[in-house]
């Protein structure tokens, strides 16, 4: 069978037999060493009562906003509509009453029958027969 790929005429370097790993030396050469910035990070703001309450405190943001128009979306307040419409509660109409009393009657007229079926036949099974001897 003819050798399709030639690995007879594969060069040494590109043989991959003889390739040998690198060692621990060689790969630490050629890592890329990168030196840690230092991260400035600013200070944190203290709140205390004096610059709550000073000319750039609290009280300048009512200044900073009082020309500011926010876009006002239908969709901020979904609930609003609901809470001032007082909900209807349901009222069942005359007809519906009438039938739920009589589901309800049937219901407890079915559950006597059965009651009744139970106890005629813990009797008839209590009751001992005589041969009349």
């Amino acid at each position: 069978m003819e050798d399709i790929f030639d690995f007879n005429e594969i060069n040494d370097e590109e043989n991959f037999e003889n390739i040998e790993p690198k060692t621990e030396e060689e790969t630490e050469n050629t890592k890329r060493v990168v030196k840690p910035t230092r991260r400035d990070v600013g200070k944190r703001p203290t709140f205390d009562v004096l610059k709550l309450t000073g000319p750039r405190g609290l009280g300048s943001l009512e200044n900073i906003t009082k020309n500011v128009v926010l876009k006002e979306n239908e969709t901020q307040d979904a609930f609003s509509k609901l809470i001032q419409s007082n909900p209807k509660i349901p009222v069942l109409s005359e007809e519906q009453k009438e039938r739920i009393l009589k589901n309800r009657m049937i219901a407890q007229a079915r559950r006597a029958a059965k009651m009744q079926q139970l106890n005629s036949e813990q009797v008839s099974n209590d009751i001992p027969v005589s041969d009349g001897n």
